[in-house]
């Protein structure tokens, strides 16, 4: 069948025609009559041949949705990041701080060398003479030197800031908690040396001795205890079980003229993403937060040059920050599809699904035509 333009002009001619025959008094009728006929035919020709590309319009509307859409899926799951990653981290830093969520009590194994403690604001002890002059001295201040020497124990509430440094051979412990007691027990035993506030006191071969040291009241929730700082010795000491909800590692820095800055701790490190197969080094001074962790395994290590650090679990945030460039670490919907392949075989067979579905129903619409 022609196209709508030659019936078109056909309907035109046939119409001027019948006109120009219909003025004529003359004209035979059965002239009249065929003209007519024939500008019927046309315009039911011009109107099959409109009913027949109205639907082929509504058909290109009906599949220009679908793909519309798979447009749109396909750029928010490139743009919209996943809400938790899993990671796992290795990397050397000066020092890190730790948000605790829930409370904790951690212990180190005895070593040979000082141990410094202040902002503590009671101290108990086997030895009343020492626990007197604790209270008339009013001291904050504590260093011991024993030929054994360990933290039994340290009691942290819930939502305590721990910070961690290694620094001349020394493993400092900072301790910020939003309500009191933070408890320390140290144990110790042979030729000690004991310094509370100025006092200093040398004591004899003796067995094994103990104190307990408190910040804050436990009856007296508020205001926060002051922070409370330990210093061991931090040759081979481990620290595991902790499980943070978040980590920093920032420390101060000389910043000249300016005074004191805060700078990166970061010495180097490696992020590992295992959904996605990435891998981000991080350099000496780059900048590293992770928060909304999920923690499945993390362990510290005071060494010569800082600290150590191992770590796996999942998190909701993750950044660096190399001078004024910020990026999320984080990958989008998109490339952990891409990366797993189980999903990516259910979205090829729900395309071909739906390719089946859509060649089936042409071929019952070509029937029923």
């Amino acid at each position: 069948m022609a196209g709508p333009e030659p019936l078109a002009r056909l309907r035109d001619e046939a119409l001027a025609r019948w006109t120009s025959r219909l003025a004529d008094p003359d004209a035979p009728p059965a002239e009249l009559l065929g003209l007519q006929q024939r500008l019927q035919m046309l315009d039911a020709a011009l109107a099959a041949l409109a009913a027949r590309q109205r639907p082929r319009a509504r058909r290109w509307g009906a599949a220009g949705w679908p793909v519309l859409l798979v447009a749109t899926v396909l750029l928010l799951a490139a743009t919209v990041p996943v809400r938790s990653v899993p990671l796992s981290l290795s990397l050397q830093a000066g020092s890190v701080t730790l948000q605790l969520p829930q409370a904790v009590q951690l212990e180190l194994p005895a070593q040979a060398g000082p141990v410094r403690a202040e902002g503590f604001t009671q101290l108990q002890s086997g030895d009343a003479a020492l626990e007197d002059l604790a209270r008339q001295a009013g001291a904050d201040r504590l260093r011991i030197e024993a030929t054994e020497l360990r933290l039994r124990s340290l009691q942290l509430p819930a939502g305590s800031r721990l910070t961690l440094q290694a620094a001349g051979g020394q493993l400092l412990l900072q301790v910020e908690a939003p309500v009191p007691p933070v408890v320390a027990e140290l144990q110790w035993r042979g030729q000690t040396r004991l310094q509370l506030g100025d006092l200093v006191q040398a004591r004899p071969q003796a067995d094994t001795e103990w104190l307990r040291l408190q910040a804050g009241d436990a009856a007296r929730p508020s205001p926060a205890p002051p922070p409370l700082l330990l210093a061991l010795p931090a040759a081979g000491q481990w620290l595991r079980g902790l499980r943070p909800e978040s980590l920093r590692f920032a420390e101060r820095v000389d910043g000249g003229a300016a005074g004191a800055a805060v700078g990166s701790s970061l010495n180097e490190g490696l992020v590992q993403l295992p959904a996605t197969g990435g891998q981000h080094r991080l350099a000496a001074g780059d900048w590293l937060e992770l928060d909304g962790l999920a923690v499945e395994r993390l362990a510290l290590q005071a060494t010569g040059s800082g600290l150590a650090m191992t770590a796996s679990g999942s998190a909701t945030g993750l950044r660096t920050r190399v001078g004024d460039f910020e990026q999320s670490l984080k990958p989008s919907l998109l490339e952990m599809v891409a990366r797993h392949h189980l999903v990516g075989l259910l979205w090829s067979a729900a395309a071909m699904l739906w390719g089946a579905l859509a060649w089936t129903r042409r071929q019952l619409t070509g029937a029923a035509a």
